[in-house]
């Protein structure tokens, strides 16, 4: 048979009362078939891939055929995902229009309307060396364990920095090519500073990614000082942390929350705070603004790699206006520094199989250990790695599978590295970390198994786009698909193009990309002990690059279907008016959602901190000592640590026990009091010992959260 396809394969099994044709070949030489893509990976002829970029697509190229198909499922995409919303939830029928989606896309593939674009081409260059310089290895290993030794204290010293970074350096160098004889690397930089082309000027293929940031820093700091306006009790203990992180030698890893806090995000995070004006939630805010920012550019490369410069432009479009990652921007939590790492790695990973080029895998071991020493959930990198690595061994030859294990291998090493400090910290006891550190979001459960119910949560997990991003509104999470109609829509068209793509064109790109947003919603899957986290829009954040790339691959399938028909210059500028209304849309959709749906929930469930804040603001400003303003402890109300930040008093806590209240009210001089409308013994307890103060009830901007405010001016107490 000539170049068959899997439905052949699967129609000539089907008629078992024929004999197969002749020349049919088995299913794993279909599906897997190196040679079946101009994209294949390298031979095993001791070559390796060297990167070719196409050149940017050419829009209208003249008349085409009439995309009637792909419009037609465009539009059955927005409507199922209409009724998936559950402002009007009619499930069902909006499944059926959904799958009637993937169906038109079917055969518009097949009536050439549309199709999965190609990405980087590979092509042949000689294989860098293979070898390990041993003697630095060695030193790279002893200088390790003394790194690991001075690190096991959990604390940041000179000694513990120094050798981490002499061991990732000693570790480079052992896996660097020795320079020729006679020439040294100094020669080496310099001769290759002079053959390289300097230019300065700016391409559309430039301009473009900078005019996505530029869209993106507009959409995420509209009204940024309002939505969020309150914290939560996750800020007062990242402040708490970056208080700390100040200190002569600061933790590794902070003591606060669950777990402890790594130190990339309390580190980064007040070198940020100068900018905001101090520690506040204004910098917090700031540090995940950055982090989201950054996170464009690997999700543009992504797409460029996998998907050509339209899809990859079109997938940091989507990102830049995209509810999602402006959602996480908004929040300010640790979790926010995630999206970037994971989308760094995915990149590198993904690299280092299609090229396998050694410093693609080095550089992926980097960013994961930084990652480690970012969040816990970074350690899931590792196990989708692994996964990833996995998929394009299989199909491999022998010197493939080779470079793939000794890639594999370098990313193990390099994130242990990169993640010493933090990894070895864990190990006292003083640090915070637990079992759940160590296993990332593989938390098991009470009978120590972390794969129970994994399917379901698998599942509600992969749906989260389109259907629910859970019930847990601290990550962002507001009971309704993580993705605008839009956006959702084209995540449909892109997901259904490339599963077209891994069929029948046997693409091992495809697979990779969809094989991977499963594999890094990891840490929300294997939460087996909070189940209200499957699905979580932080804990799911690392697959949000690959989903926006399969959405910039339906937008760029649209946007090319739409040019080809029409002939040039009309096509180009129909196609690019086309994709600055569907990127209008979704920015337009997920304002709605950001600031409105996502603002009410949040004021509706956290506490009025700012407002407590003023009042001990005010009263320190006509003469009440910080420690002389106490908010009294009542059940499930507001984090006194917070009432003292929005106050101006980072680190302080105004917190006063209600058994404490008595011999407070006794002390001399000014004194403030905040006590919850129902404590009426704290109420009781103050009239008897201020009697000549009158309790007055603060107002709210969110009703039912109203304050008492007790004011003593006396200098003397108990009067």
């Amino acid at each position: 048979m000539n170049n068959p396809s899997l439905l052949d394969y699967l129609a000539a099994r089907l008629r078992f009362w024929r004999a197969p044709p002749e020349g049919l070949p088995s299913l794993r030489q279909l599906w897997f078939d190196e040679g079946a893509d101009q994209t294949a990976p390298p031979a095993d002829d001791g070559t390796r891939s060297k990167t070719v970029w196409p050149s940017p697509t050419r829009l209208g190229r003249g008349p085409g055929p009439v995309p009637w198909a792909l419009g037609g499922a465009v539009l059955l995409a927005v409507a199922g995902q209409g009724l998936l919303d559950p402002e009007a939830p009619r499930m069902a029928a909006g499944i059926v229009l959904l799958v009637a989606a993937v169906v038109a896309v079917a055969v518009a593939e097949r009536r050439g309307e549309a199709r999965t674009p190609s990405g980087v081409v590979v092509g042949l260059e000689v294989p860098e060396s293979a070898g390990v310089r041993w003697k630095w290895a060695a030193a790279a290993v002893v200088v390790a364990l003394a790194a690991g030794a001075g690190a096991l204290g959990n604390r940041m010293g000179p000694f513990t920095i120094v050798t981490w970074l002499a061991a990732i350096g000693l570790a480079l160098a052992a896996v660097t090519p020795a320079p020729a004889e006679g020439v040294s690397r100094w020669r080496r930089l310099t001769s290759w500073i002079g053959r390289a082309r300097w230019r300065l000027g700016l391409d559309r293929s430039t301009v473009l990614p900078l005019v996505c940031v530029a869209l993106a820093l507009v959409v995420r700091t509209g009204e940024l000082a309002r939505v969020p306006l309150e914290m939560v009790s996750l800020h007062a203990e990242l402040l708490l942390s970056m208080v700390r992180a100040v200190e002569a030698e600061p933790p590794i890893v902070f003591p606060f929350g669950v777990g402890g806090l790594e130190p990339v995000p309390v580190f980064l995070g007040a070198l940020l705070a100068p900018l905001a004006g101090g520690l506040s939630f204004a910098s917090l805010k700031l540090g995940t603004l950055v982090a989201g920012l950054a996170t464009l550019p690997f999700v543009y490369l992504l797409g460029r790699e996998l998907a050509g410069r339209t899809a990859g432009l079109g997938a940091m479009a989507l990102a830049a206006v995209g509810q999602w990652p402006d959602l996480l921007s908004r929040l300010g939590l640790a979790d926010g520094w995630y999206p970037p790492f994971a989308a760094a790695a995915l990149l590198l990973v993904v690299r280092g199989i299609r090229h396998s080029r050694r410093r693609d895998f080095v550089a992926a071991g980097i960013v994961i250990g930084l990652a480690i020493q970012t969040v816990s959930m970074a350690r899931s990198l590792l196990l989708a790695t692994v996964v990833l690595v996995a998929v394009a061994w299989f199909p491999a030859g022998p010197t493939r599978r080779r470079r793939l294990m000794a890639g594999l291998a370098m990313v193990v090493v390099f994130a242990l590295l990169a993640g010493l400090p933090t990894t070895a910290a864990s190990f006292n006891a003083g640090s915070g970390a637990g079992v759940g550190w160590w296993l990332g979001a593989a938390e098991g459960t009470h009978d120590g198994s972390a794969t129970a119910g994994i399917g379901e949560r698998l599942a509600r997990c992969v749906a989260m786009p389109l259907w629910s991003d859970g019930p847990v509104w601290v990550h962002g999470a507001l009971g309704r698909p993580a993705l605008d109609r839009t956006a959702a829509a084209l995540l449909v068209i892109g997901a259904a193009l490339t599963g077209i793509g891994a069929v029948r064109r046997r693409r091992l790109e495809d697979l990779l990309l969809l094989i991977s947003v499963p594999v890094l919603m990891l840490p929300a899957v294997l939460a087996a002990l909070q189940p209200e986290l499957a699905p979580s829009p932080m804990r799911c954040s690392g697959a949000m690059a690959p989903i926006f790339v399969l959405a910039g691959i339906g937008l760029a399938s649209v946007v090319t279907a739409v040019s080809a028909t029409v002939a040039a210059p009309a096509g180009r500028r129909l196609a690019a008016g086309l994709a600055i209304v569907v990127v209008a849309l979704s920015m337009l959709g997920g304002r709605t959602v950001v600031h409105r749906s996502f603002a009410e929930v949040w004021d509706r469930n956290s506490w009025n901190a700012s407002e407590l804040g003023e009042v001990v603001r005010g009263a320190a400003a006509i003469g009440v000592p910080v420690d002389c303003a106490r908010v009294v402890g009542y059940p499930h109300w507001v984090d006194a640590r917070l009432v003292a930040a929005e106050a101006g008093f980072v680190g302080s806590d105004l917190a006063l026990d209600p058994t404490q209240v008595d011999m407070a009210a006794e002390r001399d001089g000014p004194q403030l009091f905040l006590v919850h409308p129902e404590d009426h013994d704290t109420v009781r307890t103050l009239a008897d010992r201020l009697p000549a103060v009158t309790p007055i009830r603060h107002a709210s901007r969110v009703e039912g959260k109203e304050f008492l405010v007790i004011l003593s001016l006396s200098m003397t107490g108990g009067s």
